[in-house]
């Protein structure tokens, strides 16, 4: 009869063989087939002083499943856009009850509308809302210049925004 610390280890084992087989891990354990079909929702948006601010946000989706988050900007002006410095915005990724505190965020490469290389942004979440009230969620990212801005950049800031989610459908577990 095998030791229980055996067992034990060959039951870890083929917990991490099936992380590794699924390509991916959520909290240690593989991803559920509840979360398997995910959806992307987005747009490219320009911030400017007549629209300092906007918020994309997703249609009901499935709390338990994470949401990957993207916005990625830079200055719409070439000669800002290429100097590295940092656009004048606020930012924060959101549900209806709640937000995710801290996102990742770096300096990035990315192109413009025109397929010029210029110097962004990038601050992204990936997150899940298991513990909301109710049996669904809405994902959002909100950008915008911080109040009392009185010198906007010329020609505004491109935000590029993106969330990759699961639908929510009804009679889901809560």
């Amino acid at each position: 009869m095998p030791r229980p610390s055996v067992v034990i280890i060959g039951v870890l084992l083929a917990i991490l063989i099936a992380c590794i087989l699924s390509a991916g891990c959520s909290e240690g354990l593989p991803l559920s087939s509840e979360c398997s079909y995910r959806v992307s929702y987005g747009g490219n948006f320009l911030l400017t002083k007549d629209q300092p601010e906007f918020k994309l946000t997703t249609p009901e989706a499935n709390k338990n499943c994470h949401a990957q988050m993207t916005l990625t900007y830079w200055y719409k002006d070439q000669a800002l856009a290429e100097s590295g410095t940092k656009p004048p915005v606020m930012y924060n990724f959101r549900t209806w009850t709640g937000g995710f505190p801290d996102p990742v965020s770096k300096q990035v490469d990315a192109y413009n509308d025109q397929g010029v290389k210029v110097k962004a942004w990038k601050a992204s979440v990936d997150e899940a809302a298991k513990n909301a009230q109710g049996d669904y969620t809405y994902y959002s990212v909100y950008v915008f210049y911080p109040r009392g801005t009185t010198n906007y950049p010329k020609d505004g800031v491109e935000a590029d925004i993106e969330i990759s989610y699961v639908p929510f459908k009804q009679g889901q577990s809560k």
